[in-house]
């Protein structure tokens, strides 16, 4: 009898063991189930905020939410000079798009990194068209697309824009009435000129460019639109022309009647973006008979 007690004992002992074994197992799941639960229903800390930032919450401490929340409340002007400094930036319109959109998420890390990398200030210039000839069909395509081409006065901070309604205006016209648009400067029917508000081109230049001019129609083109307008942002024709024999002249240079011993180049050369963008000068002089330029390349620092 008493193996018997003896095994009765033993027995009963590992269901206890089993029994508090079961208990404790199912505690730790429990107290795991209730732990989960509770960090769900648990309202957010104050320390940890959410932000909705149209659809979605994102964390503030993420770069997204941060870029996000610079550019959900843009200031609108209530009117758009022709010349207005900061406006129709495409980083910020992009940016802004993509924030306050339906963006998805590569739209929305693209936007983050343009406000990363800040563009430079630009300046906007609205400037329409005048076609005054009755044969010449592209000019202000044309016109606009030298204007607009990265190689332009672009690279100096000027973003021109089409408008019709601008103040500052391009005009190509015969050479009787370039004289009158032009006057009290003397264009003798045959030049071009920039006048306060008014860039005057020669037709018959346009259509042939002149005896002197070493390179194609086109690029006379080309130079002829980026020399007047120019004189519209203020520069003057520089003292001298290339800095070494056969070297590109500047396109302020005079090159319709000759380049004197430069190649033929319808772009601002560097020094000239560098003049343009600083400011120095006034933009849409008037009549200046005796202007010189306040920068070259030997005050440049």
């Amino acid at each position: 009898m008493k193996p018997n007690y003896l095994l009765s004992a033993v027995v009963a002992s590992l269901v206890v063991v089993g029994a508090t074994a079961t208990w404790f197992l199912d505690d730790g799941d429990n107290l795991t189930t209730e732990a989960a639960q509770g960090a769900l229903n648990k309202p957010d800390s104050p320390e940890t905020p959410v932000e909705t930032i149209g659809s979605e919450a994102m964390p503030p401490s993420s770069t997204a939410s941060t870029a996000a929340n610079a550019v959900v409340e843009p200031t609108t002007p209530s009117s758009v000079d022709p010349l207005v400094d900061g406006a129709n930036n495409p980083a910020e319109t992009t940016t802004s798009q993509a924030v306050g959109g339906d963006a998805d998420s590569s739209s929305t890390s693209e936007s983050v990194q343009a406000l990363e990398a800040p563009t430079p200030e630009a300046t906007m210039l609205a400037v329409r068209f005048e076609n005054r000839t009755s044969d010449i069909t592209d000019f202000d395509s044309v016109a606009l697309g030298i204007l607009t081409d990265s190689r332009g006065w672009g690279r100096a901070g000027f973003a021109v824009v089409h408008d019709p309604n601008a103040e500052y205006r391009l005009v190509l016209a015969e050479g009787s009435e370039v004289d009158s648009l032009c006057a009290p400067y003397n264009t003798r029917t045959k030049y071009s000129c920039q006048i306060g508000s008014t860039v005057a081109l020669n037709a018959e230049r346009w259509r042939s460019a002149t005896d002197t001019w070493p390179a194609s129609l086109a690029e006379y083109r080309t130079m002829l639109v980026n020399h007047e307008f120019g004189h519209l942002l203020g520069q003057h024709h520089p003292k001298q022309s290339c800095s070494s024999p056969g070297g590109p002249a500047p396109v302020m240079w005079q090159q319709s009647t000759g380049v004197k011993g430069c190649s033929a180049n319808p772009w601002p050369l560097e020094w000239e973006i560098s003049c343009a963008a600083a400011r120095i000068e006034p933009i849409a002089p008037g009549y200046e008979p005796s202007a010189s330029p306040i920068c070259d390349p030997t005050t440049l620092g």
